[in-house]
């Protein structure tokens, strides 16, 4: 590593700062003028979404930036190796904590339709809920109440729990 490797590495770090605080200022200026706030309301999105995205542009910058420095000191591969696995590993953190209860309730409709434990129209009691079954799927079972209100149920909630059949 000489002092060109340091100076280039310097010189992205720098570019990468200037990049991401000015186009990062520019665009949320630009974002969060009326017309924009506008436009984002008309498509459904509010500014929390436009601040969330800001963020991770804001993010992409400094990693971009992170490896063009490394990459100039001469550490490119390891690093970008590193870079790589931590990502990996991180999507898939996510993935199993978001999917963390649609999988068993997956399990448990699987489990009900195929023993056909409760079947539409069979009226049944499960904890406080009480109604005639209107609709059985695999993440969920509806019912309908005496009042005529639509009770959604998880099914790993149903195999949890006792059911009493009428």
């Amino acid at each position: 590593m000489d002092l060109n490797n340091i100076f280039n590495a310097a010189i992205a770090v720098t570019i990468g700062y200037l990049l991401s605080k000015y186009l990062i200022k520019y665009l949320r200026h630009a974002l969060h003028s009326k017309t924009a706030k506008e436009t984002f309301k008309k498509l459904g999105y509010n500014e929390a979404v436009i601040d969330y995205a800001i963020h991770y542009l804001k993010l992409f910058i400094y990693v971009v930036t992170f490896i063009a420095a490394v990459s100039a000191l001469g550490f490119a591969q390891e690093i970008l190796t590193l870079i790589v696995a931590v990502l990996i590993i991180s999507v898939i953190g996510i993935l199993v904590y978001s999917l963390r209860d649609l999988i068993p309730n997956a399990f448990a409709g699987y489990y009900i339709k195929t023993n056909r434990i409760i079947r539409e129209g069979e009226k049944i009691k499960i904890k406080d809920f009480e109604g005639k079954v209107k609709k059985v799927d695999l993440l969920t079972i509806a019912i309908e109440d005496e009042k005529g209100e639509l009770i959604i149920i998880p099914n790993n909630l149903i195999t949890k729990h006792i059911i009493k059949k009428k």
